[in-house]
């Protein structure tokens, strides 16, 4: 499958990062556009990945067209610096779960990843003492929506 494009729906450059665990009980609340105004059925708080010094980009690339229509492929990347053993145990935890993301992009745009089916940690790799990171998703129709700033201010900040 090749790539024919990239979208610009959200600035590449991710400012504030929040993850839980997904479920199949999440329940999704649109307004009358894409937004999401709610998520239910979560059971488990928000965690946040801090990225003082760490750094996370996200990316989406529109692949050719299949009998389904138009894949994306949607990707979330984290570079962790100083890698040691503590943090390579917190990553071992994260390796078979899938998850809900939420992410600020570099607009102070708020988005929400993985919310249909929940996304898994793909790739990760050690090189030049830092660990990265992907979450990846590759579907036709669950591309990431923006979120409602208000829910994001009442749930999870």
């Amino acid at each position: 499958m090749s790539q024919f494009g990239n979208c610009n729906y959200s600035n590449a450059e991710v400012q504030r990062l929040y993850i839980t665990p997904w479920t199949t009980d999440l329940i999704t609340y649109f307004d009358t556009g894409h937004t999401i105004t709610s998520l239910g059925g979560l059971t488990e708080e928000w965690n946040e990945i801090v990225l003082s010094t760490a750094t996370a980009a996200f990316t989406q690339v529109m692949n050719d067209p299949n009998p389904n229509g138009i894949n994306h492929t949607e990707s979330l990347e984290i570079l962790i610096p100083n890698s040691n053993i503590s943090k390579w145990l917190d990553l071992v935890d994260i390796l078979t779960e899938r998850y809900t993301i939420i992410f600020q992009d570099g607009n102070d745009q708020w988005y929400c990843f993985g919310w249909r089916f929940g996304t898994k940690l793909q790739n990760y790799s050690l090189d030049e003492n830092r660990y990265a990171v992907s979450f990846i998703n590759s579907f036709s129709a669950a591309l990431v929506n923006s979120i409602s700033e208000n829910y994001v201010n009442l749930n999870i900040l």
